[in-house]
């Protein structure tokens, strides 16, 4: 029967919690912090060497950022609300 870890948001909670309280350590075992926590062992071995999770990594079709996306819609409403066309320089 294959372990379950619950879910996904409850799993990264666990994971950030586990890196959290190893801060300090320079080296320590992976696998059996992944037990301890209850958390998937390559998923805690990717978060300690610095990758994101798919939920706070933006995706990779996305050109804009945040700013500018918030700043297009800005332009977007004021010129709606003018009657003027969205017109880009």
């Amino acid at each position: 029967m294959p372990k379950t870890y619950g879910s996904s948001t409850e799993t990264e909670e666990r994971i950030a919690a586990c890196l959290h309280d190893f801060s300090g350590v320079e080296k320590f075992n992976i696998a059996a912090a992944a037990r301890d926590y209850c958390v998937p062992v390559t998923r805690l071995r990717a978060r300690f060497k610095g990758r994101m999770s798919r939920h706070d990594c933006s995706a990779p079709n996305y050109r804009l950022t945040e700013r500018q996306d918030e700043a297009l819609k800005l332009y977007i409403t004021r010129c709606d609300n003018t009657g003027m066309p969205c017109l880009v320089p």
